[in-house]
């Protein structure tokens, strides 16, 4: 699982919260994970007769496997004072890949120009109605009040994730928080922010003065508690004391899956902690019942890739259509990817051939496996030919793309046997391709490629707004059995 995808988080849900400062001097903030500091976000408020702007600037570090990964990310958004959208940029650095968006707003259109692996792109789109920038969210909190019981929706476009998100606010009591020693009693408002292209849901819990300076922000997400609290610059910026990611992506297993490998299938038991709704989907060769008590049983079964399917792909579904489109993550139209999807591909003619082809050379291709990289583009691992599972998944459905094969990304967790300890399920990333009517899954981080211990939480084009499915489910569950059904002889 990938931090970046909690970075992401982070700023996207403290947009929606109350707004802070209300001056222009900046107000600090520590980023808190589990109770330990792992970063800060420094915003800022200036206003002038024609313009207002808010910026914010965040880095976040998180440790896995011994390596730290550094991410930064700063956002601006110029306002009238009326909160009417006029312009935003948001530059993201996530170790070897940056990108910048910068868009302005005019007439109901915005015209964005995406700079990312070198190069610049410029499109434009119809501006979201009703959707608000922190200005106008700011306006719009002010309006409704802090009269406890007081409840309003607002649209707020994220320009990191470049959409809008849908928020629901409910203004609560008045309560005592914790301020990192510093006891203070702030309005509670819980609000519940929805990113609608993946119909994810995500609970955030903000404590504001009666300035509507949000103090503190409580984001109960994978499992884990995230806070932002405001405080002195000099604690801000203190050292941070990175937490272990790897440890808190683990999922115990039942038992011991010695025969995974000549299985026929597995029936996993997902129990739900608390009163958590888990939603796994169901797709080829993962199949998805209701059991007891809340519980969800998900059978995995391989699916046989089919053989003398033409490339490129030619039909009309269109969730595979739309697998063959570039993307900001995956690049398949740019000249580098299409010379290394060529050379991975050969002299296939069959998709089949060329998909497994493309699995094996990316497994080998990226010889670096880097767990300090936050999150790289398929440009970026072709360049670098560095990184985690992500990485290799990134490029490999790019290369696919690139040959005509349509590919997907799945996020999910995998079955991992210990040396030291018992064995668990960890968070992961791989992808699958579409051969005659069916989804293949495939994995290039692992040697033995994709198995019957891959456990898909979802699917998606790598976007990033993908992966808020999955930090909403991990940590939400138990695997409580798996039922290994061994090949009939």
């Amino acid at each position: 699982m990938k931090s970046r995808y909690l970075l992401t988080a982070l700023a996207a849900l403290a947009a929606v919260a109350p707004p802070a400062p209300a001056e222009t001097e900046a107000q600090y903030y520590a980023a808190l994970v589990d109770g330990k500091k792992v970063g800060h976000a420094v915003m800022s408020r200036t206003a002038t007769k024609q313009e207002v702007t808010h910026q914010v600037e965040s880095l976040l570090e998180i440790r896995r496997a011994g390596q730290v990964a550094k991410m930064r990310q700063r956002e601006t958004t110029v306002e009238t004072p009326d909160g009417k959208p006029l312009r935003f940029s948001s530059d993201q650095d996530l170790g070897i890949m940056s990108m910048k968006v910068e868009g302005t707003v005019a007439k109901g259109m915005m015209t964005l120009k995406i700079t990312s692996a070198g190069q610049t792109k410029t499109v434009t789109r119809n501006w979201p109605k009703g959707a608000l920038l922190p200005e106008g969210l700011a306006l719009l909190t002010r309006k409704m009040g802090l009269k406890e019981g007081t409840t309003y929706a607002a649209r707020m476009f994220e320009p990191s994730l470049l959409q809008v998100l849908e928020a629901k606010a409910h203004v609560g009591p008045k309560k005592k928080a914790d301020l990192l020693g510093r006891v203070v009693e702030l309005t509670e408002i819980k609000t519940t922010t929805t990113v609608p292209t993946v119909g994810m849901t995500i609970t955030s819990y903000s404590y504001v003065n009666d300035e509507y300076d949000a103090l503190k922000t409580v984001i109960p997400v994978a499992g884990m508690k995230v806070e932002m609290i405001a405080c002195s610059r000099a604690f801000a910026l203190s050292k941070n004391d990175p937490a272990d990611f790897l440890e808190k992506m683990l999922v115990a297993a039942p038992a011991a899956l010695k025969d995974l490998p000549g299985a026929e299938s597995v029936t996993y038991h997902l129990s739900p902690k608390g009163k958590a709704e888990l939603k796994v989907p169901a797709l080829d060769g993962q199949a998805v019942r209701a059991g007891k008590a809340g519980t969800v049983l998900v059978t995995v079964r391989r699916v046989a890739a089919p053989q003398g399917v033409a490339m490129p792909y030619k039909g009309t579904d269109k969730a595979a259509r739309a697998a063959l489109e570039p993307n900001r993550f995956l690049q398949s139209d740019r000249k580098e990817v299409i010379a290394l999807a060529r050379k991975a591909a050969g002299d296939a003619k069959d998709a089949a051939r060329a998909a497994k082809r493309i699995r094996d050379f990316v497994h080998t291709y990226v010889h670096k496996k880097d767990f300090s990289i936050g999150y790289a583009s398929a440009v970026e691992v072709a360049k670098s030919r560095e990184g985690d599972c992500s990485e290799h998944a990134v490029l490999a459905a790019a290369l696919c793309r690139a040959v005509g094969i349509p590919a997907e990304m799945v996020i999910g967790v995998v079955y991992v046997p210990l040396k030291d300890r018992a064995p668990v399920f960890g968070a992961h990333a791989w992808y699958r391709v579409f051969l005659d009517g069916k989804w293949v899954q495939m994995d290039a981080a692992l040697p033995d490629g994709w198995g019957l211990g891959h456990l898909a939480l979802a699917t998606g084009s790598g976007n990033i707004d993908d992966f808020f499915q999955l930090l909403g489910t991990l940590g939400q569950f138990s695997i409580t059995q798996a039922e290994v059904e061994k090949k009939k002889p």
